[in-house]
């Protein structure tokens, strides 16, 4: 996946901890299932 590479430099740039990627991720996947609806 592009966006995973992207979200984990993305977090490693910010220096973001895993727990938070791992709630953003959450966010990107459920606005994903609402525009697919």
């Amino acid at each position: 996946f592009m966006e995973r590479s992207y979200l984990n430099a993305l977090g490693d740039a910010l220096s973001l901890p895993k727990d938070v990627r791992a709630d953003i991720e959450q966010d990107i996947q459920s606005q994903k299932q609402a525009l697919s609806v």
